[in-house]
């Protein structure tokens, strides 16, 4: 039995939600990095959750995810400390970030762009967390996690 038969043979409920999400979904994945074009063949595993760094797929399937996010959720899936906060700010704050006070708006800013000298800040989530200042104190950044 090669890769294809025993993947298809392991994840029926991934290939039926497929099946129905590409009569609705272009590629039938949230992102395009997750089609047939980007390596996904015959289609992807449909994830049910994840904790730290492992995912569960629809058919029961535990896997490393090894991408966690490209990089945003270097702390894992569902982290409790980031889960906690998460919850916090949307139960004071709510979910619309335009809402949000003006205080607590710019108060972060600075922070994020002390280990860049000189550097602008962008509202990139994605940006903020794959950098951070080198244990070693040093004003140059490095990329989480190297």
């Amino acid at each position: 039995m090669d890769f294809d038969q025993r993947y298809a043979e392991r994840t029926k409920r991934s290939a039926e939600l497929f099946a129905d999400a590409s009569k609705i979904v272009p590629g039938g994945a949230g992102s395009s990095a997750r089609t047939a074009k980007f390596g996904w063949k015959p289609y992807p595993p449909f994830i049910a959750g994840g904790t730290g760094s492992r995912i569960t797929d629809v058919d029961g399937h535990s896997y490393v995810d090894y991408l966690l996010g490209l990089g945003p959720m270097i702390l894992g899936h569902r982290h409790p400390v980031v889960t906690a906060a998460v919850s916090r700010a949307i139960t004071e704050f709510g979910t619309c970030p335009g809402l949000c006070p003006m205080s607590l708006r710019w108060r972060l800013p600075p922070r994020w762009s002390t280990p860049f000298p000189g550097s602008r800040w962008s509202a990139s989530p994605t940006r903020a967390a794959r950098w951070s200042a080198p244990p070693s104190g040093s004003p140059a950044p490095t990329p989480a996690g190297g």
